[in-house]
């Protein structure tokens, strides 16, 4: 909405100033007033064309008095401009650093589940020996020398 009427009130600005130097062009004219020695029908084109650089430079000057985005636009926008093509960079290279970081996430919750199924594995191999040793101590003395073999968590075995 703000840039209608921005453009708006340039072409309102713009038509009354060409109108009031379309005036004074034809006064000189009618007047036949003369400058530097040129033909009154040239000085009153000399005259148009000096109201037509006033339109845009009183249109340009207003606008940049009034509007922030006018200033803006005018005076800084190369710098805007190369502010934005750093951004994007920046962006891109965050971009390519959060795919990486997710690969890294992924390849690492991947090793987590298998480390998960093999400490289970390795769990129930445990109780299986626990199970195995329990049942070895049940049954009595080894070897007939009277001695007991007691099996730890550690799958070592120790003569009693």
């Amino acid at each position: 909405m703000y840039g209608i009427v921005l453009v708006l009130t340039i072409a309102l600005l713009g038509g009354v100033i060409a109108l009031l130097g379309d005036r004074v062009g034809m006064k000189v004219g009618k007047k036949r007033l003369s400058l530097c020695g040129l033909r009154p029908k040239y000085t009153s084109m000399v005259i148009t064309v000096v109201t037509g650089v006033v339109i845009a430079g009183t249109t340009l000057l207003l606008l940049t008095l009034v509007s922030n985005d006018v200033r803006t636009a005018l005076f800084r926008m190369k710098r805007i401009q190369t502010e934005l093509a750093q951004t994007r960079t920046d962006l891109d290279e965050a971009k390519a650093r959060m795919r990486q970081v997710e690969a890294e996430t992924k390849a690492l919750q991947e090793s987590k589940v298998a480390l998960e199924v093999e400490k289970e594995r390795l769990r129930k191999e445990i109780q299986a020996y626990a199970g195995e040793a329990a049942l070895l101590r049940a049954n009595g003395p080894r070897g007939g020398t009277g001695e007991e073999l007691k099996i730890g968590v550690n799958g070592e075995g120790q003569a009693d």
